[in-house]
């Protein structure tokens, strides 16, 4: 048994001291990507757009089961309005609460910007939310998450609760 972790500990230092002049590719700690990222397409600029008005009428008008059939499928988390989410109750809960307390939603700019590793649809988004409780005339939020298209669901999301920061760029 000695004799294997010996030679366990030699092959780890001699590949650890391989010659830095030609670095091998599998000796990288940048993350690479499962899958290569596919640019924007129509299909899912339209699809994104549409999956997003949807989800603004439904926090405005407190729509359970809408909000229940854009969180299901291939959710897998939501961070608004200081409540975070795994669960689809959880997330549907966080939002009826927002709707039903009276804020409203304005969606001021939605970003769409292609699918990336985990196959879904990246975006970045800037909503003007007002209501009780927030500062008038509106609090501007900025976010971003991933879109399932063309299935139309919401798989991550997060939105800030404070000022958009000047020279955002929802892409980064």
């Amino acid at each position: 048994m000695t004799w294997l972790r010996i030679t366990l500990v030699s092959v780890v230092l001699v590949s650890c001291s391989a010659d830095s002049g030609d670095p091998s590719p599998s000796a990288t700690t940048v993350a690479q990507p499962s899958a290569a990222s596919v640019r924007l397409t129509a299909d899912d600029e339209r699809c994104a757009r549409r999956t997003f008005d949807a989800l603004i009428a439904a926090v405005n008008a407190s729509d359970e089961p809408q909000l229940a059939s854009l969180f299901g499928g291939s959710f897998q988390w939501l961070g608004v309005t200081g409540a975070a989410s795994y669960e689809v109750r959880g997330a549907v809960e966080a939002l009826l609460t927002a709707g039903r307390s009276g804020e409203r939603w304005t969606l001021q700019r939605l970003d769409v910007n292609g699918r990336g590793w985990h196959g879904g649809v990246d975006f970045g988004v800037e909503i003007r939310r007002s209501g009780p409780g927030l500062p008038k005339p509106f609090l501007a939020s900025a976010g971003k998450g991933v879109l399932d298209c063309p299935a139309g669901r919401v798989m991550l999301f997060g939105l800030g609760s404070g000022r958009v920061p000047r020279g955002w760029d929802s892409r980064s």
